[in-house]
């Protein structure tokens, strides 16, 4: 779920989260098993003549733009086929390559000082101030993230936007928006709610998809074209993601293949979120841990191949009635369903909280919760009251400098930063706003430190 694309500013909490393998361990490079090597060595084989037929044609679609900002750049080029309409031979090329870099023998164990330059981080910021800017640039920026920056964002950005992203090197495209070119019950109810609207308008160059949906597709083109994005790839929410530590700083484990994360032990893919549309969909059920579509790391070749998947099953869903669901968040449906029906094999699953991306959604909303009932319960509070609470054990509520979550919660260190179950503070922070006023006025304290 990526609440910070919301055409319409609406920002309902995602369903789930992520992580991966950190501290001294060298990282797992292959798959963990020498059965799934196998398959993924097979699979490369039986790519491989078509690789070599296909190559030309993916080398055509790569169009290197260098720092694009252009108003109105995707709009310009509606005439012009996507990227992803070449089909199968650019497909079948971008998957080999993909399962190739996933197992690369002789790269780098530890990511190097020109990964770290190339590296790049994607998201869409769409109808934000410059507060929510600062919180996730400024944040990247200084934790010292020396790499690329792309956000799509509206073509009228809020004052002191333009000049803050700037300042801060980061790549802008503005992108428009339009009718949809698909129809069906699921976008013509003419409800006037921030979630009925964003379901009948889709942007300019995807107007066949969701525009949910259509940030896959566009950050597969912003990617594209950028010759020097080579490095390491994150692609990510926005509104409530800061950064703790760099990313893909020099000496981390090297990125190799493509990283999903999985939620928090009490979200599976029995969720309706999954289950419904899936079941509805493909006939077909996963009781597995639920994977966040919100996050997802790679390798070049593996991001590109993972989000050229993504548009592709989404066009298969947009022509099938019984995939057409009135819902914004199926991408987390689809997500799942391209994992685990083995549909990634150049992807890995990365256990929840071991990971450069610590999402704390569920736990924040589990604690809250507690927290809220307990002080109804003694105290008899309503939850506005209860929310100007400190939470279990905080000493100072977050306030000047003291603790906003007691350390036995095993969630953050005595300073207050979340931490990895290792005990390291985590990279990446999602669904922080879960927790809600307790750690926002612990965050507003760390300007300067955290964020710029």
């Amino acid at each position: 779920v990526w609440p910070s694309s919301l055409l319409f500013s609406l920002s309902p909490p995602s369903v789930v989260a992520m992580a991966r393998p950190l501290g001294t361990h060298k990282p797992t490079r292959h798959s963990g098993s020498l059965v799934r090597q196998s398959k993924l060595l097979q699979s490369l084989a039986a790519l491989s003549l078509l690789t070599v037929t296909s190559v030309v044609v993916f080398a055509s679609l790569y169009v290197p733009r260098g720092l694009l900002g252009d108003d109105d750049y995707y709009a310009a080029k509606m005439d012009a086929p996507s990227f992803g309409e070449s089909a199968a031979p650019a497909h079948a090329a971008m998957l080999a390559a993909a399962i190739e870099s996933s197992l690369a023998r002789n790269a780098s164990d530890v990511i190097t000082e020109e990964e770290a330059r190339s590296a790049t981080v994607l998201a869409f910021a769409m109808n934000y101030g410059v507060g929510t800017h600062r919180r996730y640039v400024g944040s990247l920026r200084k934790q010292g993230f020396k790499g690329n920056i792309i956000l799509g964002i509206e073509a009228n950005p809020r004052p002191g936007v333009l000049d803050y992203l700037s300042s801060q090197n980061v790549v802008v495209k503005k992108l428009t928006f339009g009718s949809c070119t698909w129809v069906n019950e699921t976008n013509t109810d003419e409800g006037g709610s921030h979630s009925r609207k964003e379901l009948k308008t889709c942007a300019a160059r995807y107007p066949n998809i969701k525009v949910r949906w259509s940030r896959f597709p566009l950050i597969r083109d912003f990617l594209s074209e950028c010759s020097y994005c080579t490095g390491p790839v994150l692609i990510s929410d926005y509104r409530d993601v800061l950064f703790q530590r760099n990313p893909f700083a020099v000496g981390e484990p090297a990125i190799r293949g493509l990283q999903v994360f999985e939620e928090h032990r009490s979200i599976k893919t029995t969720h309706w979120l999954v289950q419904w549309p899936v079941k509805a969909c493909k006939g077909v059920e996963f009781n597995e841990p639920m994977l966040c579509s919100g996050s997802t790391i790679g390798d070049r070749p593996s991001m590109l191949a993972y989000l050229n998947e993504m548009y592709a099953e989404m066009k298969v869903w947009m022509a099938d009635p019984k995939c057409h669901f009135g819902v914004n968040g199926d991408d987390q449906s689809m997500h799942n369903y391209l994992f685990y029906s083995g549909r990634l094999p150049y992807a890995k699953k990365i256990p929840f909280r071991r990971g450069i991306v610590h999402t704390v959604g569920a736990q924040g909303a589990i604690i809250k919760k507690a927290h809220r009932g307990q002080l109804l319960k003694e105290k008899k509070m309503d939850q506005r009251a209860a929310d100007l609470e400190p939470l279990f054990g905080a000493d100072g509520n977050g306030k000047d400098g003291g603790a906003w979550l007691g350390l036995h919660m095993d969630l953050t260190d005595k300073e207050g930063y979340f931490v990895n179950t290792d005990g390291t503070r985590s990279h990446v922070i999602h669904q922080y706003d879960r927790f809600g006023a307790h750690f926002e006025r612990w965050v507003q304290k760390q300007e300067g430190q955290l964020y710029n």
